[in-house]
């Protein structure tokens, strides 16, 4: 099972996507099929890959997108389960950092998987940096979104869920 689970995960990984992002509407960030509702202050740098964003109080934000590498291949949403069930966790915990919000999967639009997970690390002369992960699927393409910051993720989590919640997909 790991090694179909990895032979997936390969293939999706075979034909990553290229970005395209559009600033035709203000707020709003394209990332074919998969559109998001930002605040305008973010900026988006779609020639890299991962895309990467930066939002008005310092905010890192990573955007990753996997399409299915053929139609016969296993849809997206289920690389997107594996991930969240192998990877997130671990990216979560990784270094150290507390986790606040296990790696769970939310209820999202029908055909289209969502998992989240959010964690913090309190620095050696305190204050507080967070990491939080989203994926977002359907069946061709999984999205993988990591927002990283400084301060409370209590504090920023409901801001970034509601954005998350702005999604739109084209079919």
């Amino acid at each position: 099972m790991h090694a179909l689970i990895s032979r997936i995960a390969l293939l999706l990984l075979t034909l990553v996507a290229a970005f395209s992002i559009n600033a035709q509407d203000v707020g709003v960030l394209h990332l074919t099929p998969l559109h998001l509702q930002l605040p305008p202050t973010w900026q988006f740098d779609g020639s890299k890959n991962p895309i990467e964003g930066k939002g008005a109080n310092g905010e890192k934000m990573l955007i990753s997108k996997v399409r299915r590498s053929k139609p016969e291949a296993p849809p997206a949403t289920i690389y997107a389960e594996k991930m969240a069930e192998t990877h997130m966790a671990a990216y979560a915990s990784n270094k150290g950092k507390a986790v606040i919000r296990p790696v769970s999967e939310t209820p999202s639009l029908p055909g289209k998987k969502l998992f989240s997970a959010a964690s913090e690390k309190t620095a050696l002369f305190g204050g507080k940096s967070y990491f939080i992960q989203y994926i977002l699927a359907n069946n061709d393409y999984s999205i993988y979104i990591t927002i990283e910051g400084n301060g409370g993720v209590s504090e920023v989590i409901d801001g970034f869920d509601s954005i998350i919640k702005t999604q739109t997909w084209d079919e």
